[in-house]
């Protein structure tokens, strides 16, 4: 994830104003990412909500297309493992 941050309303002195901060994710966050699609996973879901902290503490929240995110059979694997567990569920009841 790539952070950055600007200051707005400053006077010429650098002198009071607001910091904004922005974020941006990367190829290489996909470990994390990955982990909360599965913590959240529902085989009709497209989108997930996903959040990071950067280096000074501040949480990111982003919406990620899970396809984006997912190859095909990492997808499939994880449809899989979890309509199996509904029906182990089914089963045992």
């Amino acid at each position: 994830m790539i952070t950055t941050k600007e200051k707005y309303g400053c006077d010429a002195d650098g002198n009071r104003g607001v910091y904004q901060k922005y974020a941006e994710l990367e190829e290489n966050d996909i470990d994390w990412i990955y982990e909360q699609i599965v913590e959240q996973f529902d085989e009709d879901k497209k989108y997930y909500t996903v959040s990071n902290e950067d280096e000074d503490g501040c949480e990111f929240e982003f919406e990620v297309y899970v396809r984006d995110w997912l190859s095909d059979q990492e997808y499939l694997e994880l449809k899989k493992e979890f309509s199996e567990d509904w029906l182990i569920i089914v089963i045992t009841i």
